[in-house]
């Protein structure tokens, strides 16, 4: 069973998300990373992809996308 996580590239009193999604993906290589930001930037959204994220979204339109990403992987 596959189990869909979504991390936020700036997290409160956590480790930034980009430097916490390879530890989990170490952890458990087979769950599904959705990264979420406000950030618009296409590096920021390669970095995340790059670091294990199944998917990036922007926070302005995260349900759609959001649905769309659950639906593809």
């Amino acid at each position: 069973m596959c189990i869909r996580d979504r991390l936020d590239i700036h997290m409160r009193y956590h480790e930034e998300g980009l430097e916490y999604l390879p530890k989990l993906k170490a952890i458990d290589p087979d769950r599904d990373f959705i990264m979420v930001s406000a950030n618009t930037e296409i590096d920021l959204a390669s970095r995340a992809i790059k670091s294990g994220a199944s998917a990036y979204l922007v926070k302005e339109h995260s349900v759609d996308q959001l649905l769309l990403s659950l639906i593809h992987i």
